[in-house]
């Protein structure tokens, strides 16, 4: 039996592709992972854009007034949206395997605990700046309770939403490295006010991040850029809230501060789950669409 050159040259480019798969690098396995963080971040628009969450601001003003202290509205706030990120995960274009809203409240009540001390509304200094300050310093003092362990950040590749999964070895961290990073991060995301300058300084990080900590930045800051350039967010905050320019300044820094911290405290936690890149990033941003709105909410008056 004949066996076409063509037929020869398909067979062995297929199973040169086999070849190349098996040995592909952590490198390129970050590449990977990183790119489809970037596609999930797409569920923070889709949650700012969600019925639930754009109320208008007279009818939160009506709701403050209804529940009297601060703490009884944000409880009822959260309760009231609860549903509004499992519509969006469900309604996404993940493969449906993976759609799965993880049921951590962690990051909504971290952030109503840090701003219980600080006064509603805003005049003069923000009052979220206090509240994440102290949240910062919480995050902080978790990493060094655990700093003779590691920290798994992925443990599979799911090969683009296919069931089997390829397992991932040594995409952990310790918490050496955990400290390290976090505290570049939070001082790059806490001083930086153009967005230009973020990215320069993202670059730079990721140019010089090995493939694991390439990983955990990448998990961590395409939700949190979403949040502060991403329209929706901006189109529902214009809508709330009348700002100066000042204001608006000091509002950004923030909210991406606050996505950056509940993020952060969510991966650190016992309630993330390292599975793979969907299982990973619908935790993460979930962390970062409740917290950040209670930061929102906490401005009504």
């Amino acid at each position: 039996m004949r066996i076409s050159a063509a037929l020869i040259l398909s067979l062995l480019l297929v199973c040169s592709c086999k070849k190349a798969l098996e040995i592909i690098t952590p490198y390129n396995y970050s590449l990977l992972i990183r790119e489809q963080f970037e596609k999930n971040a797409a569920l923070v628009d889709d949650f700012f854009g969600n019925e639930r969450i754009t109320l208008t601001a007279q009818q939160l003003q009506t709701k403050r007034a209804q529940y009297g202290e601060r703490d009884l509205f944000l409880k009822h706030m959260l309760e009231l949206t609860q549903p509004a990120y499992g519509e969006v995960v469900m309604n996404s274009t993940m493969p449906s395997s993976f759609k799965t809203t993880p049921t951590s409240e962690r990051a909504a009540q971290k952030m109503r605990k840090h701003l219980l001390p600080f006064p509603s509304g805003y005049t003069g200094p923000n009052p979220g700046s206090g509240a994440l300050d102290n949240f910062a310093k919480e995050v902080l003092d978790s990493i060094n309770a655990k700093i003779e362990l590691k920290q798994p950040i992925i443990s599979s590749y799911a090969t683009s939403g296919h069931s089997s999964a390829k397992p991932l070895e040594g995409f952990s961290l310790n918490y050496e490295e955990i400290k390290i990073n976090y505290q570049k991060m939070l001082q790059l995301i806490s001083t930086t006010t153009s967005t230009s300058a973020l990215d320069n300084g993202i670059e730079e990080m990721l140019a010089a991040a090995s493939p694991q900590e390439a990983v955990l930045i990448g998990l961590l800051l395409p939700a949190v850029q979403k949040v502060r350039e991403g329209k929706p967010y901006h189109d529902l905050m214009n809508l709330y809230f009348d700002m100066t320019p000042t204001e608006r300044t000091t509002w950004d820094r923030d909210v991406r501060l606050a996505a950056f911290l509940c993020a952060y405290d969510f991966i650190i936690s016992h309630e993330y789950d390292p599975k793979d890149e969907f299982t990973t990033s619908v935790g993460v941003n979930k962390a970062i669409c409740r917290g950040v709105t209670v930061l929102a909410w906490s401005r009504v008056n």
